[in-house]
């Protein structure tokens, strides 16, 4: 049975718009908050949240097996620790504009080691649009427009290598055969995630010198929308939406959050783009937009119990 049209297209626009404004909310949570304790810690409270409210159906688990929780820091550490890690990092001395850009073109990274791993030569749609994608990302690395240090090109190429561990994890994904529940196995990878970004974190000194008192409220306003609302409403509602309509669809909002992203940059936080970033967004739009095309047209894959790694993108879906 088809789901509520409107039920639909409300589950899109919450997947669209908050993971799209996650970008801004990590900017302005890591203005006086240390950044990976930040992560760490919004991964934590997420998963401890949201383990409670997925319950276990007939003949699922209700723990986690020690092989569960292998995987769950397997790909909790590609995708969390690696993947939003380095978009939160990258944040410091890039434009959130530009970050988000960069995590839209995951597909691109699914595209290239899918192929790889199939043996596969990619048809005419994905090769245009792998052409676009790397033109557009040297755009960016080119322009330096709202760049805020002079480590903006190292924080380019760590959030690209983010969004490399983010696309391997969610290939590697569909090995695990976990029987926990859709969302608890979600909230185990929050949860692993978290441990390993917080112990980062407190190698590298961040709680050193920290103190709570000195976080604004913008700062915990934004960290508390990024556990609710960028952590558990809109994965909740693209877990809904991959049940319910094919992957390649669920996936448009790959080139969507970058445009929302860019325009609440450029009017919440000044982040004006110059004639080179604008085309390099057309052109990665564009390379993404060209690739779901190609998938739309492929023949469905069935998706696996899995499927719960496939987050927000960011990413380092946002997730």
């Amino acid at each position: 049975m088809a789901p509520p049209r409107t039920l639909l297209l409300s589950a899109f626009a919450t997947v669209y718009v908050i993971w799209g404004s996650t970008y801004l909310a990590i900017l302005w949570t890591i203005e006086t908050m240390p950044p990976l304790l930040m992560v760490g810690a919004r991964y934590l409270v997420a998963g401890a949240l949201l383990w409670p409210f997925a319950r276990p159906a007939p003949g699922q688990q209700a723990t986690p097996t020690r092989q569960d929780w292998g995987w769950a820091f397997l790909l909790g550490g590609l995708l969390f620790l690696m993947g939003n890690g380095m978009v939160v990092l990258g944040e410091r001395y890039l434009p959130s504009a530009v970050v988000a850009l960069l995590v839209g073109a995951v597909p691109l990274w699914l595209v290239v080691f899918e192929s790889i791993q199939l043996r596969r030569r990619p048809g005419f749609l994905v090769i245009a649009g792998l052409i676009a994608g790397v033109a557009g990302v040297a755009l960016l690395a080119s322009a330096k427009e709202g760049w805020k240090g002079d480590l903006g090109l190292m924080s380019l190429l760590g959030v690209m290598l983010g969004c490399a561990c983010w696309a391997a994890a969610s290939l590697l994904s569909r090995r695990n055969r976990t029987r926990l529940p859709f969302l608890r196995n979600v909230a185990l990878q929050f949860i692993a995630g978290g441990l390993l970004i917080t112990t980062v974190a407190l190698v590298r000194g961040e709680a050193s010198g920290f103190h709570l008192s000195t976080v604004s409220a913008k700062s915990w306003w934004s960290w508390l929308y990024l556990v609710v609302f960028g952590s558990i409403v809109a994965f909740s509602a693209y877990a809904w939406i991959l049940r319910n309509v094919p992957p390649a669809v669920a996936g448009t909002y790959a080139f969507v959050n970058p445009i929302v992203a860019v325009l609440l940059g450029a009017a919440l936080a000044g982040e004006a783009l110059g004639p080179k970033t604008a085309a390099a967004t057309l052109l990665i739009v564009a390379a993404v937009v060209l690739i779901t095309v190609d998938k739309l047209r492929a023949k469905p894959v069935s998706k696996g119990p899995a499927a719960s790694a496939v987050v927000e993108a960011r990413p380092p879906g946002e997730p």
